[in-house]
């Protein structure tokens, strides 16, 4: 503690007005401009705010008000969506949420190491970045809709189950290259 506050602090928000010393409470936080983001005045931390989705009318696409973020929204019934009449495989395990399906996964992951072992084969010595991760879908057993790992936590994105204590987890096959 400063000498100038031995009698107490005298605190303007997160900040000491005396001897400058910051606390994390108090804080003004105001919303940066294009950005999911709220930054303290006094302080400049920064806190996030999360995306505020709107569907786009007659897309299945949504975009956030903030930053102008895009993501699909389909809205999947048996391999069909409901508002733009797109169909997807629906043997193939997908998420309900992005639209993303194993099989598509596992096919840029093949592509993935084809353009590594090309690049080998011709002396290349660079390093790889951006492969494509492998994923896990669950498929919750309340609500029996599947959500893929990206889209979701612990819990089912649809009905707030603890995936823990009702699921089913699909595993996706992952490509290690040497």
């Amino acid at each position: 503690m400063n000498w100038k506050c031995l009698f107490g602090h005298k605190w303007n928000g997160c900040k000491c007005e005396k001897c400058g010393e910051m606390r994390n409470e108090g804080h003004n936080y105001l919303a940066v401009d294009g950005k999911c983001i709220e930054e303290c005045s006094k302080c400049y931390k920064i806190l996030e705010v999360g995306h505020k989705w709107i569907l786009l009318e007659k897309k299945c696409i949504e975009k956030c008000t903030i930053c102008g973020k895009e993501r699909d929204s389909h809205q999947w019934d048996s391999g069909k969506c409901e508002r733009c009449k797109k169909t997807r495989r629906v043997d193939i395990p997908s998420c309900m949420m992005c639209g993303i399906d194993k099989e598509s996964i596992e096919k840029r992951q093949y592509e993935d190491r084809k353009t590594i072992e090309k690049a080998r084969a011709q002396g290349s010595g660079m390093m790889m970045f951006g492969m494509t991760p492998s994923r896990d879908f669950m498929k919750c057993l309340k609500c029996d809709k599947i959500a893929c790992s990206s889209c979701s936590t612990v819990n089912c994105p649809f009905c707030n189950e603890k995936y823990l204590k009702n699921s089913v987890i699909i595993k996706s096959k992952s490509v290690f290259v040497q």
